[in-house]
């Protein structure tokens, strides 16, 4: 299997978003994705999260499966599980920037499920949070890309960069 990231796209929204949607980067070119994604909050507690989307739109459904291991500086270890989400929770900023790497695996293989992984870190008000997320959309249909939204309020100075692996 050939381990080359070849870039598709790069979104940047600068100023007073809630969400940022990136379309049309999953294809039958790739089986593959990284995604590497960059924000910064706006000094309150926030939860940085993405739905993937279809031809129709955004699933919003409760399709999202996920097991989610947080490490912070201020608790114990916990580990978070979700059997029906209608979001993945990626990472926290409270102001200081969050970032996130996620892998996607056969988004756009309609006769699978689509499955995901990520890693990000943050900072929240009590200090800092490191998150490690395995899951899947519990529905077989073709993921043609995805949003990206704040739980709460806005992002500033965005950019994500979606790669297909070759």
């Amino acid at each position: 299997m050939a381990t080359n990231l070849e870039l598709i796209k790069v979104v940047h929204a600068e100023y007073n978003v809630s969400t940022i949607d990136v379309d049309d980067v999953f294809s039958d070119k790739y089986d593959n994705y990284q995604i590497l994604t960059r924000t910064q909050g706006d000094g309150n507690n926030r939860e940085v999260r993405m739905r993937l989307k279809t031809a129709s739109g955004v699933d919003t459904s409760l399709n999202y499966r996920i097991a989610n291991y947080q490490l912070t500086s201020y608790s114990a270890p916990a580990e978070v599980k979700y059997n029906q989400s209608s979001i993945i929770h990626l990472t926290y900023d409270s102001g200081f920037g969050g970032s996130y790497v996620a892998n996607i695996y056969k988004p756009y293989d309609a006769s699978s499920y689509t499955y995901y992984q990520f890693i990000g870190g943050g900072e929240y008000s009590t200090g800092q949070i490191f998150h490690k997320s395995d899951g899947f959309q519990k529905s077989t249909q073709q993921v043609t890309g995805f949003q990206v939204l704040d739980a709460a309020r806005y992002m500033y100075d965005t950019t994500i960069q979606v790669y297909g692996v070759r």
